[in-house]
C-alpha cells in the first residue's frame, strides 16, 4: 500500500508538471516543436529532481547533496506558486485578448515574476522567526511562577535544509529571553536527519533557569524514537516520556506522541506518576488535539493525524490541565495551505484558546517542512510570561 501511496504521490506531482507545461506554452504562444520538446523534457526532470535528491542525499551527505536538495524543494514552492499564478494569467487572457491582445505575454511575465518574488521572499521569512510574546492567566498559579516565563519552541525539523547555521540563530534567540524554563513540542528532527549528532553541541547551548524539556512528535517515529532518545541523552534536555517533573509547584507534563498510531488510554493522565490535577500543570503534547484517543488496526492512524484529528479535549478538561502547548500544524506554512490547516483543524491550527479553564495554545512552528518557506505563518519562537 505504501508504495503505491508513492506511486500515486509521484503521478500527481508530474501531472501537476503537465499541467505548468500546457499553460506556458499557452501564455508564451510557442509553436517552435523543437522548444515543446526542450519544455516537455525539462519539466519532466524537474518532476523527478524531488525524489531523485531525495534518494541522493540518503546515499551522500555533502555541500553538493544538500544544495540540489535545497533547490528541489524551493521548486515545489516555486512550482505551486507558478500554477496559480498562470492559472490567473490564462483566465485574465480568456477574459481580456479580445480588448489588448499582448496581454498574453505580459500576464505569463508577470505572474512569473510575482511567483519567484513570493518564493523568495517566503525563504527568507522561513530563515527569520519572530518572538511571540503573550501573557497567558493559570488560576493558583504558584507565587514564585508570576510574571517569569517559559519559551516553547516546536517543530524544528533540523536536518539537511535547517542546518546547524540556521539552529545557532535560534539559539541565540531563545537565550535572550532568558527563559525559566525551556519546552520543545516534537518534531526537533527531520526525516533526513542522519547527522543529527552534529547538533548536540548547539542543543547544549540552550540556557534556561530551570531547564529544557522535549516531548516526540510524529518525526520522531520516522526517524526511530530510541535512537532520537539516545542522542538527546548526551544533551542537557530532558525527555518526558509519559512522565512529569515538577518545578517549585508548577507540574510541567509530557506525552509521549510517538506512538500515534497506537491506542490510548482515556485515563492516561492518571498512570503519571505524581500527577495531581489540584494543582497547577502545563501540558506538552505534540498534536493540538484531545488525549485519549482510539487506535486503528487498519492504518488509518496515520490518515487521522492529518486528516481526522480529535479535537474533543474532555480528557484535558476533565484532568483540570491549565494550559496545554502544541505544534504539529505549522499553522499551514504557506499560503493556501493555511486555508487547508484552519479547516482540518477546525481553527484551532494555531493560536491561544481557551475552553472554561483549560488553555491550548497551538505553535506555528519554528523550522518548517518540505518547501523551506513560510507565507501567511510566520516562524516563531513563543515566549509566554505567567500570570
Amino acid at each position: 500500500m505504501n508504495y503505491l501511496l508513492f506511486i500515486g504521490i509521484i503521478g500527481i506531482y508530474a501531472g501537476l508538471h503537465f499541467v505548468l507545461y500546457l499553460m506556458t506554452i499557452y501564455l508564451f504562444s510557442i509553436q517552435s516543436i523543437k522548444i515543446k520538446i526542450f519544455l516537455l523534457v525539462l519539466y519532466g526532470l524537474l518532476a523527478l529532481s524531488f525524489f531523485a535528491n531525495l534518494a541522493l542525499a540518503r546515499l551522500a551527505d555533502n555541500i553538493f547533496t544538500n544544495f540540489l536538495y535545497l533547490l528541489s524543494a524551493l521548486w515545489i514552492g516555486i512550482l505551486i506558486y507558478l500554477l496559480i499564478g498562470l492559472a490567473v494569467a490564462c483566465l485574465t487572457v480568456l477574459i481580456f485578448k479580445n480588448v489588448y491582445p499582448p496581454i498574453k505575454i505580459i500576464m505569463a511575465l508577470v505572474s512569473l515574476v510575482c511567483s519567484l518574488g513570493l518564493v523568495g521572499y517566503a525563504y527568507w521569512n522561513a530563515r527569520h522567526p519572530i518572538i511571540k510574546n503573550l501573557d497567558i492567566t493559570i488560576q493558583n498559579l504558584p507565587a514564585s511562577w508570576k510574571n517569569k516565563n517559559i519559551v516553547q519552541i516546536s517543530d524544528l525539523h533540523l536536518g539537511r535544509l535547517n542546518g546547524p547555521g540556521f539552529f545557532e540563530n535560534i539559539v541565540k534567540q531563545v537565550n535572550q529571553q532568558n527563559p525559566e524554563i525551556i519546552v520543545i513540542t516534537g518534531d526537533l528532527f527531520d526525516v533526513l536527519g542522519n547527522h543529527i549528532t552534529s547538533f548536540i553541541s548547539l542543543l547544549n547551548q540552550l540556557k534556561a533557569t530551570n531547564g529544557v524539556y522535549f516531548v516526540n512528535g510524529n518525526h520522531e517515529s520516522y526517524l526511530d524514537v530510541n535512537n532520537i532518545d539516545k542522542i538527546i541523552q548526551e544533551t542537557q534536555i530532558r525527555v518526558l516520556n509519559n512522565e512529569l517533573v515538577e518545578i517549585e509547584g508548577l507540574q510541567l507534563v509530557g506525552i509521549n506522541f510517538a506512538g500515534f498510531l497506537e491506542e490510548q488510554s482515556p485515563d492516561i493522565l492518571q498512570t503519571i506518576k505524581g500527577f495531581d490535577g489540584d494543582k497547577s500543570n502545563i501540558l506538552l503534547y505534540h498534536e493540538p488535539v484531545g488525549l485519549g484517543r482510539t487506535g486503528n488496526t487498519n492504518g488509518n492512524g496515520h490518515s487521522n493525524l492529518y486528516f481526522g484529528p480529535k479535537l474533543d479535549f474532555t480528557v484535558q478538561k476533565e484532568n483540570n490541565i491549565d494550559l496545554q502547548l502544541s505544534g504539529h500544524t505549522h499553522a499551514g506554512q504557506f499560503w493556501p495551505f493555511t486555508f487547508i490547516a484552519k479547516m482540518i483543524y477546525q481553527g484551532k491550527h494555531y493560536g491561544l484558546f481557551q475552553d472554561e479553564n483549560f488553555q491550548l495554545y497551538v505553535s506555528g512552528g519554528t523550522g518548517t517542512w518540505g518547501p523551506p518557506i513560510r507565507l501567511g505563518a510566520p516562524a516563531e519562537i513563543v515566549n509566554i510570561t505567567l500570570k
